[in-house]
């Protein structure tokens, strides 16, 4: 669900959302959990790196970082509803 989100955002031009919640996955998974998620999860982070300004890349990724799981949940289905 959650990259299937990220890949609309991608559709979307919102890329810098897009970054945030692609980083706040690959934050919160365990390195040994759900490896196809984290793997294409990483690809798409690598792709928008060569899309996206470094400095609006490093910001987006530090607010994906920065993101609250419950708010983040909240948001997506928000989305999905929406």
């Amino acid at each position: 669900m959650v990259l299937a989100q990220a890949v609309r955002l991608l559709h979307e031009d919102r890329r810098g959302q897009a970054i945030e919640l692609l980083t706040h996955v690959l934050a919160l998974t365990h390195p040994q959990s759900m490896p196809a998620t984290r793997r294409d999860a990483q690809t798409l982070l690598e792709q928008l790196r060569n899309e996206v300004e470094l400095e609006a890349f490093a910001a987006a990724q530090e607010r994906g970082r920065a993101r609250d799981l419950q708010a983040t949940v909240k948001e997506l289905l928000a989305e999905l509803e929406g």
